[in-house]
């Protein structure tokens, strides 16, 4: 078990290495990386946002916080989710906040920071918020899903605002 399946409390590979299973999870390393090599993203001393707390955050807090990221706040649907998730990374950030998903809230949160990552399910209804819409891609594989339209408007406009639009 490596020390982020220690971390996050959850593993999404598991490889059989001489008759012992090996778990491992690959979603903080693949975070990071695809922010920084991919849209070439200098983490350290950053103040973040990050939309939503599920499990898909818990990796992003990781990974951002081991980058040496300033600050960051998590908003979510409900506060004590977000403060759960934001315990993941404790003691490797100084400023933790978090507030609810609710847009004056994610506003004010949102002002002066360097980077806003979505980790919430948006596009995975098919017409959440119409960043993306999505349809089931195999009935047999459950919510399998694959992109049907992309809606650019609110990129251009986290662009047009200096920000790095991400969507995990």
């Amino acid at each position: 078990v490596t020390d982020d399946v220690r971390a996050l409390g959850a593993c999404n590979v598991l490889s059989n290495e001489g008759g012992s299973l090996a778990a491992f999870n690959t979603d903080v390393t693949g975070f990071v990386r695809a922010l920084k090599e991919d849209a070439g993203a200098d983490l350290k001393d950053k103040r973040v946002l990050l939309l939503g707390a599920g499990g898909a955050a818990r990796a992003i807090v990781l990974g951002l916080a081991r980058e040496g990221i300033a600050s960051r706040v998590i908003a979510n649907r409900t506060v004590a989710q977000a403060t759960e998730v934001g315990r993941v990374a404790s003691g490797l950030v100084g400023e933790i906040g978090a507030v609810t998903f609710e847009w004056k809230a994610v506003a004010e949160a949102a002002a002066g920071d360097d980077l806003i990552v979505n980790s919430t399910t948006i596009g995975m209804s098919g017409v959440d918020g119409r960043l993306l819409e999505a349809r089931v891609a195999d009935e047999n594989l459950g919510y399998v899903g694959e992109e049907s339209a992309v809606n650019p408007q609110p990129i251009h406009q986290a662009l047009q605002g200096g920000y790095i639009p991400l969507v995990a």
